[in-house]
C-alpha cells in the first residue's frame, strides 16, 4: 500500500474530517484494512457483487466533499461518474508521469513495441485526467511544471500542485537517532513498478561494488512485494532481501 496515500490519509483525519476509502479491486486486504479502519477511515469493500460506485454515489452523495482519485485509469474508471451526481471538486494525484517514463524507456528499447503502446495509452489517459480535474497533484516540481504548461496549452482552467512524497514522521524521537549511529542502506518500493527493479539491479551491479570497496561490512536492505527473480538473486552476506514488511517493523529498521 503506497506510504504516500496513506499520508493523504492521515492528514485530514487528524483535521477531524471523515475519509471514505474506495479500492478500486474491492478487495479487503487484511494488510492494510486494518489499520485504515483504526485510523477512523470508513473502508468500502465487496462482501458479496452488488457494491457499485454509481449506485453507492447515488445514495450517499451528501456524504463526500469531494474526491481524490490515484492513477489514471482508476480517474478513467470513476470520474464520469463522479461528475454525472455531484459538482463537487475532483483531485487527482498521479504519482508519476506514466507515459514520461515509458517514454524514456522506449528511447533505450527502440525495438520494444509495448513499452511505445503504453507510452500512447497513458499519454492519453493522463491527459484526459488532467483536462477534467479540478486539481493535479504530483509529487516532483518538474512533473507538476510539465502538467501546468499542457494545461495552459489546453486554456483549462484545473491547476498542478506539487506535495512532496513523505512518509514518516520525523519529529518521531525514534527517528532522530543521531545518524553516525546509523548503519546500513534501505531501499523501499513495490516491484510490481518496474522502475524500481530496474534502479536496483543498477545500483547494485553500478554503486554498491564501490561501497564495499570502502566499507566492507556495509549491509543493504531491500524491502518491497513482489519481488522478481532478478532480485532475488542478488542476496549475498551484505544484501538482504526482506520482502514485505508491516509498517511498524519497517520502523524498527529505520530507527
Amino acid at each position: 500500500f503506497p506510504v504516500t496515500i496513506l499520508r493523504f490519509f492521515e492528514a485530514p483525519r487528524k483535521k477531524g474530517v471523515n475519509v471514505i476509502f474506495w479500492p478500486q479491486n474491492l478487495n479487503h486486504e487484511l494488510a492494510y484494512a486494518k489499520p485504515l479502519q483504526k485510523m477512523g477511515i470508513l473502508l468500502l469493500y465487496n462482501l458479496d457483487t452488488r457494491l457499485n460506485f454509481e449506485v453507492w454515489l447515488r445514495q450517499h452523495k451528501e456524504l463526500p466533499c469531494s474526491i481524490l482519485l490515484s492513477r489514471p485509469h482508476v480517474f478513467e474508471e470513476l470520474h464520469l461518474t463522479w461528475k454525472k451526481h455531484t459538482k463537487k471538486p475532483i483531485f487527482f494525484y498521479g504519482h508519476d508521469i506514466h507515459h514520461l517514463r515509458y517514454q524514456k524507456e522506449s528511447a533505450v528499447k527502440p525495438d520494444c513495441e509495448n513499452t511505445k503502446n503504453n507510452a500512447k495509452q497513458f499519454e492519453e489517459l493522463e491527459k484526459r485526467a488532467w483536462r477534467n480535474a479540478d486539481m493535479v497533484f504530483y509529487p516532483a516540481q518538474f512533473e507538476v511544471d510539465f502538467v501546468q504548461a499542457f494545461l495552459a496549452s489546453e486554456k483549462a482552467s484545473a491547476q498542478s500542485r506539487c506535495i512532496p512524497a513523505y512518509a514518516y514522521d520525523w519529529e518521531s524521537p525514534s527517528l532522530a537517532k543521531e545518524v553516525s549511529l546509523r548503519q546500513g542502506l534501505l531501499f523501499v518500493g513495490g516491484f510490481r513498478h518496474p522502475p524500481n527493479v530496474h534502479g536496483v539491479m543498477w545500483f547494485a551491479k553500478e554503486v554498491w561494488p564501490k561501497l564495499l570497496v570502502v566499507i566492507p561490512d556495509l549491509q543493504f536492505y531491500c524491502v518491497g512485494s513482489e519481488c522478481p527473480k532478478e532480485i532475488t538473486d542478488l542476496a549475498s552476506p551484505n544484501i538482504q532481501k526482506l520482502l514485505y514488511l508491516h509498517h511498524n517493523l519497517l520502523l524498527t529498521i529505520v530507527s
